[in-house]
């Protein structure tokens, strides 16, 4: 790793690597932030009629629909080999 970034650093010394040099960690004030927005969480996620093809061919899934709940898992599997599976949670 030492000779990696050595190169890295090239014309310069690999000892600047590890000079040491003083660091001075003082409280700084923090910077502003907005008001949190208050955001409403997922309750369903409701997919229609998906379809999805891999751009090197026609493989991918077809007029697919499902709805998932919130606090819920589910699985998508196809038969192939090998089997190929997706979980979802939400």
């Amino acid at each position: 790793a030492f000779r990696r970034m050595a190169a890295l650093i090239a014309p310069h010394a690999p000892e600047t690597l590890v000079v040491h040099t003083p660091l001075s960690i003082e409280p700084a004030p923090l910077p502003s932030m907005p008001d949190p927005v208050p955001v409403q969480l997922l309750s369903t996620l409701a997919v229609h009629r998906l379809t999805y093809r891999y751009p090197t061919g026609d493989r991918g899934v077809s007029d697919i629909s499902f709805e998932l709940r919130a606090a819920t898992t589910a699985w998508a599997m196809r038969p192939a080999t090998p089997p190929c599976c997706v979980r979802c949670r939400c």
